[in-house]
């Protein structure tokens, strides 16, 4: 297999391998050629489309330049043509900490531009009536499954959360009809979290997918897809300027809205939680 170029020099090989191309592979090569920065949003399937081909020509271009497949020459190019900003030196830590925080409150209102209201009210109702309910997430949304997990028990809604990527896909078969599965990526392309998702919707759990890119491969592999992401970001900035603010909020708000669907038993587990909260708590 050919070795992928380095880095820094991916559009340059793209363009130095044209005439070495089938005619339907230029096609594919043209389109991120010409802009490199639209390209990079698009999925296999969509690069195809805009190039007027199929999907495993658009795969076999990525891997006659040595990458595995598309993916990993889309994360190349996104890589290249949008180098991480460098942090200036003239700011301090506390400005560009409250700069946060402003950024965010200006554009919370437009985070949720792309939820489904329907949805949302599908899989509230999903996680509500559960008989099981298994909380995932790789990467960097490992800590969002973890602490979404743990506000689920908190309300006597029972979760489990489990770390381990094998471990995850082993439970994910265990899974009947009657259980639910929920999955937290914030690219909705993690190859640990898609591989759970199809184990668990095989066994025939329903897969609840909360995500800030679309569209993604985990799309097809859920049964209710909620996207929420920061106003302007695509599969880029997922990647150079990663957060999971827009994931955080959205999951916390459904713990509360699924509390509201158990009624009392959600209360009654709150209160319940009080006594060993206070144990832990110095003066």
């Amino acid at each position: 297999m050919t070795q992928s170029p380095p880095n820094g020099q991916v559009l340059a090989t793209i363009a130095a391998t044209l005439p070495s191309l089938t005619p339907a592979e230029q096609a594919v090569a043209r389109v991120l050629l010409a802009s490199p920065a639209a390209a990079v949003e698009l999925n296999s399937q969509e690069l195809a489309e805009r190039a007027g081909t199929s999907r495993a020509t658009a795969v076999r271009v990525a891997q006659h330049l040595g990458f595995a497949g598309y993916t990993q020459l889309r994360v190349a190019i996104a890589k290249e043509h949008n180098p991480a900003t460098a942090v200036s030196g003239s700011r301090s830590g506390a400005h560009l900490v409250l700069d946060a925080f402003t950024r965010t409150g200006e554009e919370a209102s437009s985070m949720a531009a792309l939820l489904d209201t329907r949805e949302v009210d599908r899989a509230t109702a999903v996680l509500a009536r559960a008989r099981r309910l298994l909380v995932i997430g790789n990467g960097l949304s490992a800590g969002l499954a973890l602490d979404t997990a743990a506000r689920f028990n908190s309300i006597g809604r029972s979760a489990e959360h489990v770390a381990d990527p094998i471990s995850q896909q082993v439970c994910a078969g265990l899974l009947t009809a009657e259980d639910a599965i929920l999955v937290c990526s914030g690219s909705g392309a993690h190859h640990d979290s898609l591989r759970v998702a199809e184990t668990g919707r095989s066994a025939g759990a329903q897969v609840i997918a909360v995500t800030g890119c679309r569209p993604s491969p985990l799309d097809s592999r859920a049964d209710v897809c909620l996207v929420v992401a920061m106003p302007g970001a695509g599969f880029a900035d997922e990647l150079s300027s990663t957060t999971r603010i827009p994931q955080a909020i959205v999951l916390e708000a459904m713990v509360g809205a699924v509390a509201t669907l158990r009624g009392a038993p959600a209360q009654q587990a709150r209160s319940g939680n009080l006594g060993m909260i206070a144990e832990h708590l110095d003066d």
